[in-house]
């Protein structure tokens, strides 16, 4: 049994890596502080499972044991902070002082030869109470649709209760490459469900700014236009729009704002390429109404995106 550790070590390490770039990929394109710090984390944990398949390989060394050790308390100290960071929570000061004295213990420890398993019970406690509370933080915090929470939620929680038998089995040979394999299995099940929360945050999040601005569109008293881009057709209309144009809602959505605008249709396309790339958002052009009558018009506009699609909100 023995023989499986240093492929579960490898594993675990490679896969861990591969999440900590996703987690950096992530970043990079959504600039959260929560992303940075899991994925801080992750790379951590990757780290970690490195300096034990170094310490395999090789034997026992201090600076290895004292590397791993305070790896483990640094992915402790990063996956919490990226949630707590998720929630809007902050951090409290007793745990960055709990962090620093679990730190002060690994040199200390060796330093006083502090035989196994309480050598490891500071860092593996810590660690398990982390992922506990981590667990607890996305379940209390997250989105309640979805099923990331919950996989994630459990996942962590479960993941810390691992940790719990660490300092007591981890140099039993036989259970050692069954008990990295389940910890790697619910840590990775765990790397991947908190993305699937992220992005149930985010489709969560763009759900309710979405009913707010058709409330906002809705309700407002100013003539409002919802334009496709390319063809210039007219998808939705205001009751603002309806009591200014003299037409109904149905009637506005069979149109293309040419019907209205009385600008040519070179100069309508010019407007609308200039619109979509920010050039400019703001212009003065006559209006036909119902009625016959022109009137002259101050636009603002600009691209706005709703349910995915790209139009232009025209005021």
């Amino acid at each position: 049994m023995a023989a499986w550790l240093p492929f579960a070590l490898t594993a675990g390490m490679v896969c861990f890596l591969i999440f900590a770039l996703a987690y950096a990929f992530l970043y990079a394109t959504y600039r959260t502080r929560a992303l940075l710090l899991w994925g801080c984390g992750w790379f951590c944990h990757s780290l970690r499972n490195l300096a034990i398949l170094w310490s395999v390989h090789d034997g026992p060394k201090t600076a290895l044991l004292i590397t791993e050790q305070s790896l483990v308390v640094c992915t402790s100290a990063f996956l919490l902070l990226g949630s707590l960071s998720f929630a809007g929570l902050r951090a409290d000061r007793r745990l960055f002082w709990t962090l620093g004295a679990v730190l002060a213990w690994i040199p200390l420890a060796v330093g006083l030869s502090v035989p196994p398993p309480w050598f490891y019970v500071p860092t593996y406690f810590l660690f398990a109470a982390a992922q506990i509370v981590n667990g607890w933080v996305l379940l209390r915090h997250g989105p309640r649709a979805g099923v990331g929470r919950l996989v994630a939620c459990w996942a962590l929680i479960v993941w810390g209760l691992h940790h719990l038998d660490y300092p007591f089995l981890r140099h039993v040979a036989w259970f050692a490459p069954w008990g990295f394999t389940i910890g790697a299995a619910l840590s990775l099940l765990a790397a991947l469900a908190v993305i699937m929360l992220y992005f149930e945050r985010l489709q969560h999040d763009l759900r309710i700014s979405e009913e707010r601005f058709r409330r906002l569109f809705n309700t407002h008293k100013a003539p409002m236009l919802l334009v496709a881009p390319g063809s210039g057709h007219i998808l939705d209309a205001n009751q603002g729009a309806t009591e200014f144009y003299g037409y109904t809602r149905e009637e506005l959505q069979g149109f293309t704002v040419a019907h209205l605008n009385m600008l040519p249709l070179e100069e309508l396309e010019t407007l609308r390429r200039e619109i979509m790339t920010g050039a400019r958002n703001h212009f003065v052009c006559p209006h036909r109404l119902k009625n016959g009558a022109i009137r002259q018009v101050e636009v603002h506009s600009s691209p706005v995106e709703i349910q995915g699609r790209t139009v232009l909100f025209s005021i």
